[in-house]
């Protein structure tokens, strides 16, 4: 979230290709070899036992990125506990990360409608070794008990990456019902992503955008909640694009600026899989939008995508907890993080002498730029 101020067995497997042409379309044959397929998709459905806990296997080719994203069709709490290599050896355990004080990934706390695991997270949790590997997690009913016997969707994401250090992500921008037409914010919002383009360009990862509208109230709820129609837009596309919805204000908070619903999000179709941004938030009191206004918004977008690519605050506000990156300084008290994390894009709020004069937060460490650079939604 960014608040203003600127927070067991298998028994369907189904398996996907995302080619870089219609599968119905006639290659001619040239004599070389086919293009290598850089993004595949596997589905499975696998069963909890007593417990409430459930494996799932999946096996990773040379080369290989994995996401994989775990949804409970009844709305319950689902989680990683551990990923185990081809070797049988432990690369993630949830008790390692349990009561610490820097956070890794959402993926080891049970979530409500779908659960993100993207691995490698950093540089230092290395490369996936080809094999099969299992992730095993644990499903909660919606009082927090053991789900027994129940079905997990997992689908698993695996990305080839000739070139790690560089990327392309698109995203589909939506504007909620009405909000199109409010003056100022179509070009308000346009300006806003050109520095984000900007921003993203400098670590690497080039943001293709598109607009469009969807049919949802421009009060929106929380994005851990979501809103089925964020799912059913993002079906419609192929290429696993991010989307970010804009509306008047989100969860009944006129202060919050914009919100990830995970960190990291899904790169598939869920009712969670978004980024949302208030408008109205940005635009502030007179409702029109200001140069420094607009430089905000373009933070926020970039900060909020930052969490949705996986990326925490380097230090949350309370001063007590840090992201798990070796390169952002851990501080102790507000003068001091912000004396040395106050320029990070991912700083938990703006630095700012008045409302509309804020210092600029264009700075990420190369380890913070490795995580959204190894994002699996990012080619």
């Amino acid at each position: 979230m960014h608040p203003h101020p600127r927070a067991s067995l298998a028994c369907l497997t189904t398996v996907l290709l995302v080619a870089a042409c219609s599968p119905d379309s006639k290659q001619p044959d040239t004599g070389e070899a086919p293009p290598v397929e850089t993004l595949r998709v596997e589905e499975q459905t696998v069963t909890s036992n007593n417990h409430g806990l459930f494996d799932v296997d999946f096996e990773v080719k040379d080369g290989e990125r994995v996401q994989l994203v775990l949804e409970d069709p009844n709305n319950g709490y689902v989680g990683t506990q551990l990923l185990i290599d081809p070797d049988g050896n432990t690369a993630l355990d949830r008790d390692d990360w349990s009561g610490s004080h820097n956070e890794l990934t959402e993926a080891l706390t049970g979530a409500q409608y779908a659960s993100t695991l993207n691995w490698p997270v950093r540089e230092e949790d290395g490369t996936l070794a080809p094999g099969v590997w299992t992730l095993s997690g644990e499903i909660l009913d919606r009082t927090q008990e053991p789900n027994k016997h129940a079905d997990v969707e997992a689908t698993i994401l695996y990305r080839t990456d000739d070139a790690p250090t560089a990327g392309t992500a698109h995203v589909v921008m939506a504007y909620c019902t009405g909000v199109r037409d409010q003056d100022g914010v179509v070009e308000a919002m346009e300006a806003g992503v050109a520095y984000w383009q900007e921003l993203y360009a400098s670590w690497g990862i080039t943001l293709t955008v598109e607009y469009t509208d969807i049919e949802v109230d421009p009060a929106l709820p929380d994005t851990y909640e979501g809103v089925e129609a964020y799912g059913e837009l993002l079906a419609g596309y192929d290429d696993y694009p991010l989307l970010m919805i804009v509306g008047d204000d989100i969860n009944g908070d006129s202060y919050i600026y914009g919100e990830a619903a995970a960190i990291p999000g899904p790169a598939t179709a869920t009712r969670i899989s978004a980024v949302e941004v208030s408008w109205l938030a940005h635009a502030g009191a007179n409702g029109k939008f200001s140069d420094g206004e607009i430089g905000i918004l373009g933070e926020t977008m970039a900060h909020e995508t930052g969490h949705y690519l996986g990326m925490f605050h380097p230090v949350e506000d309370g001063w007590q907890f840090w992201d798990a990156v070796d390169d952002t300084p851990e501080c102790n008290s507000m003068s001091q993080c912000q004396d040395k994390l106050g320029a990070n894009l991912m700083f938990p709020y703006p630095v700012c002498t008045s409302m509309v004069d804020c210092a600029p937060q264009d700075e990420l460490s190369d380890g913070q730029t490795g995580i959204i650079q190894r994002y699996v939604g990012v080619d």
